[in-house]
């Protein structure tokens, strides 16, 4: 036992025993203040209220490592040489995202500042694993800027990991429309092929992944996950060219 915790107790038992001395209107003093005292520590604590009055979340005592943050990219089935290959994809952004998201906007007024305070919001909830106030987070962002490529990444994101295709196939998809940067818009291709392919829409999913392919020639994974969907649609000579 913590011996500042034994002695805290200690204080608080010899507390009430010095306080049933005192007079009843002492004693009613005290307890109404600690009770509304202990009300407000237990409403503060709650993230539902935080968010409203514009708090930051509370930070766990203690966090696993960042290993959370990277999901292993569903391997596609069509053969095991190949799909083994098909590299890891972070569902969480990329260390640019805020440095990218200012390059959008340059000058803020204040519903843009205000975006920015909710994209933030966003990422603290997302890195304490308090998905569903990060998604609240983002879609309140999305009130104010409904096609910004950074919340619809963000939240894009966060789908794809919990393999909600459709959700993530969309928010990438208006992204991609204004997005520039070419890592980015990489990233976002590559994903929604893996989505399509987990939705058995191989034809789309050739498309974009060639589109990735365009941006990132080099880019080994990308090119297994493209020969991988060849070969299920029966140009295996196309996918071996794509390995050369």
């Amino acid at each position: 036992v913590d011996p500042l915790h034994a002695l805290l107790h200690g204080v608080g038992i010899g507390a009430f025993v010095f306080g049933i001395q005192n007079a009843n209107c002492v004693m009613l003093y005290w307890t109404t203040s600690n009770a509304i005292t202990l009300m407000q520590t237990l409403a503060l604590e709650q993230p539902i209220v935080r968010r409203a009055i514009g708090l930051p979340a509370l930070k766990p005592a203690s966090r696993s490592s960042d290993a959370h943050l990277q999901a292993e990219v569903p391997p596609a089935p069509a053969t095991a040489s190949l799909s083994s290959q098909v590299a890891p994809v972070s569902t969480a952004p990329s260390a640019n995202d805020m440095y990218l998201w200012w390059g959008h906007h340059a000058s803020l007024d204040s519903s843009e500042t205000l975006l920015d305070a909710l994209i933030i919001r966003a990422a603290e909830h997302r890195d304490n694993d308090e998905i569903p106030e990060a998604v609240a987070a983002l879609k309140d962002a999305l009130e104010l800027a409904p096609r910004d490529p950074t919340v619809r990444f963000m939240l894009a994101r966060i789908r794809f990991k919990q393999k909600d295709w459709d959700a993530s196939l969309h928010n990438f998809a208006v992204a991609l429309e204004t997005e520039k940067d070419i890592d980015r818009r990489f990233n976002g291709l590559y994903m929604m092929g893996i989505a399509l392919h987990k939705k058995k829409n191989t034809q789309q999913a050739l498309q974009l992944l060639r589109d990735a392919v365009e941006l990132k020639p080099n880019d080994v994974h990308v090119k297994v996950l493209l020969a991988s969907c060849l070969s299920q649609v029966g140009h295996d000579e196309e996918a071996q060219a794509v390995l050369v």
